[in-house]
């Protein structure tokens, strides 16, 4: 409902057939959203920006495909993150998910949360932007290709890998807590604590 370059529409997705592109624009889902075929995140072109999706709480998508794209971005406020498909649980409820490896994942809010089982097995940056006394965990092994970066909250591996996928990763703590329960992550950087 978005015309590229144009101005953003004031209504909301409404019937199954609606396409969503979310490209030079941030778009925060903060209430419920009627099943749409398709919502995009995209990779930014012709001197747009990055897409950005923002999920507040428990709000999700649902519908027929959810994509994220190379350097989007995605908020994620569900306890129960991203869940692999079929399950319907968690911020993205569609039939089809196409989850870019090379994408940004940010856990924000108020709940306690884990990362879920369809998140990549390997992610451009993973970000912990939480409510301070809260917390994520890891649901399964997850390696980094760009930075991990704590700036608030827990991150807990759970019994977990957290894994940079080469040498010279980036992992920030600005703030939070790192719980570690068997080996500390590698192919890190020495971790800069601010």
């Amino acid at each position: 409902k978005v015309g590229y370059g144009g101005v953003p529409s004031t209504t909301v997705p409404n019937k199954m057939s609606d396409l969503v592109h979310i490209q030079g624009n941030e778009v925060t889902i903060d209430s419920p959203v009627t099943p749409i075929k398709l919502l995009a995140v995209e990779t930014g072109i012709n001197g747009r920006t990055n897409g950005v999706l923002k999920f507040v709480g428990e709000n999700f998508i649902s519908g027929d495909t959810f994509r994220i794209e190379p350097n989007a971005v995605v908020y994620l406020g569900s306890s129960e993150g991203i869940s692999a498909a079929p399950t319907l649980t968690g911020n993205v409820q569609t039939t089809n998910r196409v989850l870019s490896s090379e994408a940004t994942y940010i856990y924000w809010g108020g709940l306690t949360q884990v990362t879920g089982l369809g998140i990549p097995n390997n992610i451009k940056n993973l970000i912990v932007e939480k409510d301070t006394n809260t917390s994520v965990t890891l649901s399964k092994n997850t390696v980094i290709d760009s930075a991990l970066h704590i700036s608030n909250a827990i991150l807990d591996m759970g019994g977990y890998t957290l894994n940079g996928s080469t040498s010279e990763r980036s992992l920030t703590m600005s703030g939070g807590e790192f719980i570690v329960r068997s080996a500390f992550p590698q192919n890190y950087t020495s971790p800069t604590f601010t």
